[in-house]
């Protein structure tokens, strides 16, 4: 557990890669014109039943969570209040634990998940969650990889070193509090958990990770790029009007 920082408002995120333009990359043009997720072969998506359990505090986890005997399990995504975990809560402009910013509380709930992976290339590989809340920690193969307490955020984690071809487990640590939850409180019902996609995506060693697209009233298009590794030629294709 790395729970220092869930009252620290100087660390938002750790080992987290820099937020890039939305897209689901593929290997060729054909799979890409496809545009589902779940026919693309970069993708492998991790929704589905994952193992779990809930602590009502986080001093009740166990000393390691890597080896604990799970009992329970979850739909991903969901939030685990909808399953009989926790309390469900609507607040206006309350908060639901005493105010003492940037800390919350001691009785934190916490929900354990975990779930298998297949990896079947040596490309580089990323996990990316499109929505956590509160804050989690994420494991594979029992190895720290990092953190996010961005709950509305997609957080990407290269997981490259951690992997083996084969077989891999995950483990993600979600924290109901943190000083986040200051900044994300809202008129809304308070609801915790994984309850966005979870997938991988593989990625050839040199990749575009970004681009950005600036158009003006005049109708020219200039597209910027930000590659991982060497920089590569590039092709831009308008399908439509639209």
């Amino acid at each position: 557990m790395k729970t220092e920082y869930i009252n620290n408002i100087s660390i938002p995120s750790e080992n987290a890669e820099n937020p890039r333009s939305y897209y689901i990359p593929a290997r060729s043009f054909d799979i890409a014109q496809n545009a589902r997720k779940n026919a693309n072969d970069c993708f492998s998506l991790l929704n589905g039943e994952w193992c779990f359990e809930y602590f009502e505090s986080l001093y009740d986890l166990p000393d390691n969570v890597n080896e604990f005997e799970f009992s329970k399990t979850i739909p991903v995504p969901s939030c685990f209040e909808c399953y009989g975990y926790g309390q469900k809560q609507y607040v206006n402009i309350n908060y639901p634990f005493q105010v003492n910013a940037p800390y919350t509380v001691n009785l934190n709930p916490v929900g354990v998940y975990k779930s298998e992976f297949n990896v079947d290339s040596n490309d580089k590989q990323y996990m990316i969650f499109e929505g956590v809340s509160g804050a989690f920690e994420l494991y594979v193969n029992n190895q720290y990889i990092g953190f996010s307490k961005g709950s509305h955020l997609i957080a990407e984690f290269d997981i490259t070193k951690a992997v083996k071809l084969g077989a891999n487990s995950v483990t993600v640590l979600v924290y109901t509090y943190s000083d986040a939850s200051y900044l994300e409180g809202q008129d809304q019902f308070r609801y915790h958990g994984i309850f966005r996609d979870v997938y991988i995506i593989s990625r050839p060693e040199n990749h575009l990770r970004d681009f950005y697209i600036h158009t003006d009233n005049s109708g020219n298009i200039n597209i910027d790029t930000e590659f991982c590794g060497e920089t590569l030629p590039c092709e831009y294709i308008i399908l439509d009007a639209e």
